[in-house]
């Protein structure tokens, strides 16, 4: 009774301020975040510290190619249901795929290993004798999709703070073992997450059900609505996190990516306010034709008085945190800032035509804006190197974002 009591209270809280819970939870996570990053550079060589933020891009890039639109179809269909049965059957058939999804991951790094020039000895080493570890990358597409699809606010929340707070305490904790030392590091971010979120899936109802009705309708949604998301998904966010990549093969060492990765720290939360907005009113955008219009100026204010305090500080921040070793990231971060707000009101406007079904005209913008997006990066980063990837990146939000609004306007 009294755990059925805090439940109850728990989803009234979420139902209630979702919106401000997964936002606040979510600014949490990124100055956490952000404190494994500065704990990072003192721990690590700028050299190790790039090799680290080399092997992160990797595995995010290819969780992508794993995806299939799996996931987006399981959130729409879990929205769209209330019989609590079919919901547990559904993150089943999510599980399994995030199972199957690792395993391609693995088979896609080994494949890779035996190509010279697109990861090093040393890079597929750490991979391959940690790679049990990085089944964390395809649960993230699993929590994210179901706790949005089911409105579960508060325990949305608990994933994206909790992991980051016990990594960055495990950091603390192993500082001494850690410095200079990837494999450590990998080890601890990694198998921290992995134990969190093993707790969260102890909490959650899930039914492993064999093939059947639910297993069909999965199947059919993402023929018709997954596959057009995850097209786009792959050519639009797939292809941003190939840009570090890029960055690496054309340096001598990866140092280029740790100063690229850094400015991401700060240009990635600028989208962070629309972005956990059109999450959180994810189930309330399937029963409504168009977005309030206070809802927009609200959040549209809120953004942009972030962004100017960012651009006006981000020099004074780089020097105290990082010191002249990473003063460009600064500069990089003023390039693309105004992008980055942007881009985060294109996931605001996304989800609007995501909860609306609308996953063909989703694809169609991401597509173009992955191509804008890696037609301007092979060659921006081949005379530019991280200068040219931020602002391959920036015209790559730009595309994003107007394009979406434009679809978002002819469609309400």
């Amino acid at each position: 009774m009294q755990i059925t009591g805090i439940r109850s209270g728990l989803t009234r809280l979420g139902n209630k301020q979702g919106s401000t819970i997964v936002f606040l939870a979510t600014v949490m996570a990124m100055v956490v975040n952000f404190g494994g990053s500065v704990l990072n550079t003192r721990m690590l060589s700028k050299v190790s510290f790039g090799d680290w933020k080399f092997i992160q891009s990797y595995l995010l890039f290819i969780s992508y190619i794993v995806n299939f639109g799996i996931y987006q179809s399981g959130q729409r269909l879990i929205a769209k249901t209330t019989d609590p049965q079919k919901i547990q059957l559904f993150k089943g058939y999510l599980i399994y795929s995030t199972l199957i999804g690792w395993l391609v991951m693995l088979l896609l790094t080994v494949l890779a290993g035996f190509f010279k020039g697109i990861l090093s000895s040393h890079i597929f080493y750490l991979l391959l004798i940690h790679f049990p570890l990085f089944v964390i990358h395809p649960l993230m597409f699993y929590f994210e999709s179901v706790y949005q699809g089911e409105r579960k606010m508060v325990r949305l929340a608990i994933y994206r703070v909790l992991p980051p707070v016990m990594y960055v305490l495990s950091l603390f904790m192993m500082y001494s073992l850690s410095t200079s030392n990837v494999a450590a590091n990998i080890l601890l971010y990694y198998g921290t997450y992995l134990v969190a979120f093993i707790i969260l899936l102890k909490g959650d109802r899930i039914h492993f059900g064999r093939k059947g009705e639910e297993l069909n309708l999965l199947l059919a949604e993402n023929k018709s609505f997954g596959l057009n998301i995850y097209y786009g998904s792959l050519a639009n966010v797939g292809t941003a996190y190939l840009l570090p990549l890029l960055v690496g093969f054309v340096g001598l060492d990866n140092s280029g990516v740790g100063q690229y990765s850094l400015a991401l720290t700060f240009i990635t939360p600028l989208a962070l306010l629309p972005a956990v907005t059109g999450a959180s009113h994810y189930r309330n955008f399937a029963n409504i034709d168009r977005i309030p219009g206070s809802l927009i100026r609200r959040t549209a204010l809120l953004s942009f008085c972030i962004l100017t305090a960012l651009v006006l500080s981000i020099d004074f921040i780089v020097d105290i945190i990082f010191g002249p070793a990473f003063k460009d990231v600064g500069t990089l971060v003023q390039i693309g800032a105004l992008a980055g707000t942007l881009h985060g009101f294109g996931d605001f406007f996304n989800k609007f035509l995501h909860a609306n079904g609308k996953g063909v005209q989703i694809r169609n913008v991401a597509i173009l804006a992955g191509i804008v997006q890696l037609g301007s990066s092979l060659v921006l980063i081949y005379f530019f190197a991280e200068w040219g990837a931020i602002i391959a990146r920036g015209i790559g939000s730009l595309t994003y974002f107007g394009y979406l609004f434009y679809t978002y306007r002819r469609n309400s």
